[in-house]
């Protein structure tokens, strides 16, 4: 059943030639592992670029209950960054934390307060 989420990006990991997972802890499901195929056409609906670390992203994504891989149909940026991609020593440690989240952070339950206060934090 396809959920709108909104998410964190935590790690990408290239799985083939035109897809990769993404680890994303979201609101709804927890950290979860998302298999995101990429096209390089222009109106793709999900952007590589868009699965940098520690990106705050809103995705329409097929959840199943019985699958610990799931499928990302669309996905949008819910902050864009003005400085984070351009500055080397900001990019640098958002990948620290983002590194540090990916280590620390492994439920795969719902919590609110948690994915409320690290959203927040980031912004």
């Amino acid at each position: 059943m396809l959920q709108r989420i909104s998410g964190i990006v935590l790690r990408t990991v290239k799985y083939k030639d035109t897809s990769f997972i993404a680890d994303i802890y979201t609101d709804i499901a927890g950290r979860t592992s998302f298999l995101v195929s990429t096209s390089r056409s222009r109106k793709s609906p999900v952007k590589p670029v868009l699965f940098q670390p520690l990106t705050l992203i809103e995705l329409e994504a097929d959840l199943r209950l019985n699958t610990s891989i799931h499928r990302i149909k669309e996905a949008k940026s819910c902050y864009p960054f003005v400085t984070l991609p351009y500055d080397p020593y900001k990019s640098t440690i958002a990948l620290f934390l983002a590194e540090f989240l990916n280590r620390i952070i492994h439920e795969e339950i719902e919590n609110k307060p948690l994915f409320s206060y690290l959203y927040h934090s980031i912004i």
